[in-house]
C-alpha cells in the first residue's frame, strides 16, 4: 500500500491524500483518492472489476452534506 498526501497551506486550503493498494503482480487493486478545495471534498474510489481498474464510486462533500455523484 502507498499512502500519499499534499497540503497547500495558503488560503484557500487545498489538500489531496489517499491510498493505493497493489496486487501481488504490481498492478493497482484498489484506491481511494481524496481532494479538498475551498471547503468541498471530492472522493474517488477505484477497484477491480473483471481484471480492470475502474471507478467504483464518486462522492462530493460540503460539510455537513455528502452526496454520491456516481456508483457502479
Amino acid at each position: 500500500m502507498l499512502r500519499y498526501a499534499y497540503e497547500k497551506n495558503k488560503p484557500p486550503p487545498n489538500e489531496c491524500f489517499g491510498e493505493l493498494h497493489y496486487l501481488q503482480d504490481g498492478n493497482i487493486g484498489k484506491a481511494r483518492l481524496i481532494f479538498w478545495c475551498q471547503q468541498t471534498g471530492h472522493f474517488f474510489y477505484l477497484g477491480q472489476t473483471s481484471g480492470k481498474l475502474v471507478v467504483k464510486r464518486v462522492k462530493e462533500s460540503s460539510p455537513p452534506d455528502r452526496i454520491t455523484l456516481y456508483k457502479e
